[in-house]
């Protein structure tokens, strides 16, 4: 059956992309077209893929987000019933968000900040729409987790370039600490998992590994352990 993506609304947010059905579940659709002085290895039409890292990192450290699909679009064909201008163009990825019923707002505790800070995507509350409780339930979800190791605005990706990491720095990072929902972790750990994540698309699992090149991986990686390494003294 072939996937169809209907695009339902003008444009919506800071990023070119809008309210869509993909089949019949309604969510919302973005992208970005360009760069802002590119400055190392990563693909401004790969920046739906790095948004997916991040929610998948920050779900590994018990932060909630909506169901997500990267979409590839050569695979899906495009309805556009609203005429909306930033889809007349077919684009290599997309990035497709679930909505998920949520009321605006909610208690945040200092610890809930302190793992966003971890990770790197604390300014998720610039916007009140953006957060709120599950409907039903007193958990937190994040609605647009964002991307933390590029920023995108009005469809332009920007670098967040990191340092090299150094061996301090992965020592650093390289233990036990606990998750909001109180698993155990291993940051470095995790940072090794990165290439063997699934990336949702459509109706299979694609590594990381098998879309991204080494140099795109290997500059997240970096990224995270500098992250890591510079807010993990918040959670001795």
């Amino acid at each position: 059956m072939e996937w169809v993506l209907r695009i339902v609304s003008n444009k919506k947010g800071s990023n070119p992309g809008g309210f869509a059905y993909l089949k019949e579940v309604y969510g919302y659709v973005k992208f970005c077209h360009s760069v802002h002085q590119r400055r190392g290895p990563l693909e401004v039409t790969h920046q739906p893929i790095y948004e997916y890292i991040t929610s998948a990192v920050a779900r590994r450290f018990g932060i909630l987000s909506p169901p997500l699909q990267v979409i590839a679009g050569e695979k899906i064909k495009i309805i556009n019933e609203c005429n909306n201008p930033f889809f007349n163009k077919p684009r290599e990825y997309y990035f497709f968000s679930h909505y998920v019923d949520h009321t605006n707002n909610g208690e945040v505790d200092e610890i809930y900040r302190v793992y966003l800070e971890l990770i790197g995507i604390c300014d998720v509350f610039k916007k009140g729409d953006n957060y709120g409780y599950l409907k039903g339930t007193h958990e937190i979800i994040i609605i647009d987790v964002g991307c933390n190791f590029v920023k995108a605005i009005n469809g332009i990706m920007y670098y967040n370039t990191p340092r090299p990491p150094n061996k301090k720095a992965v020592k650093k990072i390289n233990r036990q600490i606990r998750t909001l929902d109180g698993k155990k972790i291993n940051p470095m750990d995790l940072i090794h998992e990165i290439p063997y994540f699934n990336i949702r698309m459509l109706d299979e699992n694609i590594k990381v590994k098998s879309i991204l090149s080494r140099e795109e991986i290997e500059y997240i990686q970096g990224y995270y352990i500098n992250q890591f390494a510079k807010k993990i003294k918040k959670l001795n």
